[in-house]
C-alpha cells in the first residue's frame, strides 16, 4: 500500500462514525439519494429487469448510500473500500436494512496487488460499477475508469456520481475562505469518501481533482472504450459543511457502457 494509501486509510477510520450523522450530511444523502432513483426511472441508468439478476459493484463504498439507494433494483452487492472501518460500517448497515446478498469488502482495486484469490474472482462480471463522490479524491480518474470497466460483463454501465468543477458550476458558492479545501468527500484509493467531520478539514489533503465537466467525463470514458455515454446534472445544489465554511455545489451522474 503506498503512503497515500495508507495515511488515507488511517484518516477515513478515524472519520467512518461521522461519515453520515450531521443534518447537512443526512440532507444531502437524502438529495443523492433522490437523485440515483429518479436517474433509474428515466433511463439514465437503464439497469436490466431484476428477475434476471442484477448485480452491483459499489466502490469506494463508504457507509453504503450508493447500494442503499439502488437496493430495490439489484439483487446483489458488492462494496470495496480501503478503510476496514467503513467496512465495518456498511455491513452492518446492510444487515439493518434487511439487504440480501450485499457486502463490502477491504480493498484497492487501483494498487499493484488489486484483491487476491477467491475475492478476486468474486469481483467480476457485474451490470454496475458505481463511484459515488470519490472520483475528485483518485489520482488517476482514467485508470480508476479502465480498472472498474474490466469488472463489468459485456453491456454492464459505470456511473459516476461527482460535482462540476467550482469555475464551471452555475451554483457554486462558498464562504469566504472555503473554496474547494472544504470538499467533503474524500475517497482515496487513493480513495476516500468524505461527508466525514463538520469539525475539521482534514480530509482536504484526499482531494485530487475539484470536479469534472461533461466533456471531461465523456473523454475519459471514451478513452477507455465505453459508449452509450450519458450525463445529468441535480437541480438542487448540494450543501456541504466542513470545518465551519458552508459550500454548495451541482452533483452529476455520467455513465457509459461497456460494449456487448
Amino acid at each position: 500500500m503506498t503512503d497515500l494509501a495508507e495515511s488515507t486509510r488511517k484518516l477515513w477510520n478515524k472519520y467512518a462514525s461521522q461519515y453520515d450523522t450531521g443534518d447537512w450530511q443526512k440532507e444531502l444523502f437524502k438529495q443523492v439519494t433522490a437523485f440515483i432513483q429518479d436517474s433509474v426511472s428515466n433511463g439514465l441508468l437503464d439497469l436490466p429487469p431484476k428477475d434476471g439478476g442484477v448485480s452491483l459493484l459499489d466502490y469506494a463504498c463508504g457507509t453504503g448510500k450508493i447500494t442503499l439507494a439502488l437496493k430495490d433494483h439489484i439483487t446483489s452487492a458488492l462494496g470495496i473500500d480501503i478503510s476496514d472501518g467503513m467496512v465495518d460500517i456498511y455491513n452492518a448497515r446492510m444487515s439493518e436494512a434487511g439487504v440480501p446478498n450485499a457486502h463490502a469488502v477491504v480493498g484497492n482495486l487501483l494498487s499493484e496487488q488489486g484483491l487476491t484469490g477467491e475475492l478476486d474472482k468474486e469481483a467480476h462480471n457485474f451490470d454496475i460499477a458505481f463511484v459515488g463522490f470519490g472520483f475528485h479524491h483518485f489520482e488517476d480518474p482514467e485508470l480508476t475508469i479502465k480498472r472498474l470497466s474490466s469488472r463489468l460483463k459485456p453491456g454492464g454501465f459505470i456511473a459516476i456520481l461527482d460535482w462540476l468543477p467550482s469555475d464551471e458550476d452555475p451554483q457554486y458558492k462558498a464562504e469566504e475562505g472555503a473554496g474547494h479545501h472544504y470538499h467533503h468527500h474524500h475517497h482515496g484509493h487513493g480513495h476516500k469518501h468524505g461527508h466525514g467531520s463538520a469539525q475539521s478539514s482534514e480530509p482536504q489533503h484526499t482531494i485530487h481533482h475539484d470536479g469534472f465537466s461533461q466533456s471531461t467525463m465523456e473523454k475519459l470514458y471514451s478513452q477507455a472504450g465505453l459508449v452509450d455515454f450519458g450525463f445529468a446534472t441535480m437541480e438542487k445544489p448540494l450543501v456541504i459543511e466542513m470545518g465551519g465554511k458552508r459550500v454548495e455545489r451541482t452533483g452529476f451522474i455520467a455513465k457509459a457502457r461497456r460494449s456487448s
